[in-house]
């Protein structure tokens, strides 16, 4: 039996910088979605572990732009810290029909996206992107509540602290926790938690939009026993001129380098190090001025990096943007010890 009240709490403040999507399609309700500042507070009993916490946001299509049928690709969603015996926590991302917001009960799940957060042995601070495969198609109109779900962590001491900072927000922020009293959404200053604003944002499109696919999939394991993971956040209409995304690899080694390449042309896999590079032709690598550039991986085994769809670095011809119409294809290259290794090959339709 529990001896401790579930109560809000929060930790230290500390701000760090990193990449997020910002596009035209990324619907954000944070006037900074790049950066997060440790002191994210969720329904816990100390020293034992959190109850069950979801946050919430509410989108309005309409609001955002869109009019018709829409698709939801994917939630991107920030990461204070996750700290578990099993070394990972259970995301849960729940899209619901908004209507009748903020009843739970009264709210039905549209579409679920789980994903992994691994730990790290400090606030991991990064960004996850949870991808719905296939896009979730969703009605003209139809006002979205988005559900970032943790899973009680107790009586194994789990925590799991979701990222967010104080910089603004367009609308509010919920919280809804059984066990702290909050049965339903309520915006989190109505608790005592006005500067509290989670990074929760939704990449999505009109309905009908030609998807994102992956080949090479999954990648090779490497060093981790896991494959190096690739996905896209962005735009990818590019009828109002160029404009940039982001692309993340996730399941790295921790602490090794790497960088991102682009081709118009995949190949079959040809085995190179531990992995198989997948592109073919004109193979651009990202590295030079005006590029990504060559990440690392740090403690989280994750790295992301911006792309500028009006210039991308292949030879011949050099600095080619990319048009509507063409299908481009991604792939990480990155250190796995001695030898290299790729993540899977992320191919993305332009229109």
């Amino acid at each position: 039996m529990l001896t401790v009240s579930p109560i809000l709490l929060a930790a230290a403040a500390l701000v760090v910088s990193a990449s997020a999507a910002t596009a035209q399609t990324v619907w954000s309700q944070s006037v900074d979605n790049t950066t997060i500042v440790v002191g994210s507070v969720a329904c816990l009993n100390n020293p034992q572990g959190i109850t069950d916490n979801s946050w919430w946001r509410l989108y309005d299509p309409v609001q955002c732009g869109l009019t018709g049928d829409y698709e939801i690709k994917s939630a991107i969603f920030s990461v204070e810290d996750s700290n578990s015996q099993a070394g990972s926590t259970p995301i849960t991302v729940n899209v619901r029909d908004g209507s009748a917001f903020p009843v739970v009960a009264n709210m039905p799940i549209l579409g679920t996206s789980a994903v992994s957060v691994s730990d790290t042995t400090v606030p991991q601070q990064t960004f996850v992107t949870a991808v719905f495969s296939p896009p979730l198609l969703v009605p003209a109109g139809t006002v979205v509540a988005i559900e970032l779900f943790a899973p009680n962590g107790q009586p194994q001491g789990d925590f799991f602290f979701v990222g967010s900072n104080p910089f603004g927000e367009t609308a509010p922020t919920y919280i809804s926790a059984i066990d702290c009293g909050l049965v339903d959404p309520v915006p989190l200053g109505s608790v005592g938690f006005p500067n509290m604003h989670v990074i929760l944002d939704l990449e999505c499109c009109p309905a009908g939009t030609p998807p994102i696919v992956y080949i090479c999939s999954p990648a090779n394991p490497n060093s981790t026993g896991q494959p190096a993971s690739l996905s896209y956040a962005g735009n990818r209409d590019l009828s109002q001129g160029p404009y940039t995304g982001v692309l993340t690899t996730t399941q790295l080694p921790p602490n090794q380098f790497g960088y991102y390449l682009a081709s118009t042309t995949s190949q079959p896999p040809l085995p190179v190090g531990n992995g198989n590079l997948c592109l073919g032709g004109d193979i651009a690598r990202m590295v030079g001025a005006g590029q990504p550039g060559v990440q690392n991986s740090g403690p989280s085994g994750s790295f992301m990096a911006t792309i500028n769809t009006a210039v991308i670095p292949t030879n011949n011809p050099p600095n080619v943007p990319i048009l509507p119409g063409e299908t481009w294809y991604f792939q990480a290259w990155y250190r796995d010890g001695p030898p290299s290794n790729f993540s899977d090959v992320c191919c993305i339709p332009f229109f």
